[in-house]
């Protein structure tokens, strides 16, 4: 049993060994899970949009398990040649630091594994349906206009329940319930200030014209949404249009 190149006090190599080789077993199980729910179902999943990205996630640590284990045991049962140990041990202390580094850039991200799953096709289609009876509510009704509108309120008017709304909204949206009344309202605001509104009206009025009870929550949903203020976004708008004149 090789030991001191990694600083390692063992008092019974044997069952050293034995721990080694039946984590690694244990691990395989793990490892096939990732793998067959990554190649099987990240494709078709509707809440993981960024699959690229989470694919090289899973994939590059799937990876770094994989050689982790396979160079750990190679080195403990003297596989490979006694001139390469220092260099095995090396690896094996990097890959550990590597790991570590994954989960600390998103420790959440075995968290949303299950997400990657296709939506069982009869819940998907009760979403869509419920998201389109939101959506002619919002569109067609302009519930969004109400202030203080609460979701118990849109329950009852399209006749379902509260956690078949939020879901619905979330598959669809990626938003939980009050930022998807607010884009609403801040797609409201921007056609009327790209009619013109704030030549004759201040951006309060703008603010109730467009459904918010605030003046700042009005400010802060519209730079969260925009990533710039109503003012802003109206300087730009009307000097975008001062310059189409001229031209």
């Amino acid at each position: 049993m090789k030991s001191d190149i990694l600083l390692l006090k063992i008092d019974n190599p044997i069952f050293f060994s034995d721990k080694i080789l039946i984590k690694s077993i244990g691990v395989i199980p793990i490892f096939v899970y990732l793998f067959r729910l990554c190649f099987k179902h990240i494709h078709f999943s509707n809440t993981i949009k960024k699959k690229r990205l989470y694919e090289i996630w899973i994939y590059g640590y799937l990876f770094i398990l994989v050689e982790t284990i396979l160079i750990t045991n190679c080195y403990y049962f003297n596989i490979t040649n006694p001139v390469f140990d220092n260099t095995i041990a090396l690896i094996i202390r990097i890959n550990a630091m590597v790991s570590v580094i994954f989960f600390l850039s998103n420790p959440f991200i075995l968290k949303y594994l299950p997400l990657i799953k296709k939506i069982n096709i009869i819940e998907e289609k009760i979403h869509v349906d419920t998201f389109s009876r939101v959506e002619n509510l919002f569109k067609n009704e302009k519930a969004y206009l109400k202030k203080r509108i609460t979701i118990e309120e849109v329950v009852d008017r399209i006749g379902t329940n509260k956690k078949k709304v939020q879901k619905a909204i979330f598959a669809n949206s990626q938003l939980n319930f009050n930022d998807f009344v607010n884009s609403y309202r801040i797609d409201r605001s921007i056609q009327l200030i790209n009619s013109n509104y704030l030549i004759k009206k201040n951006l309060k009025s703008l603010s109730v014209e467009s459904g918010f009870n605030s003046h700042q929550t009005f400010y802060r949903a519209f730079k969260k949404n925009k990533g710039c203020t109503p003012t802003e976004y109206w300087k730009d708008f009307r000097n975008s249009k001062i310059s189409g004149e001229k031209t």
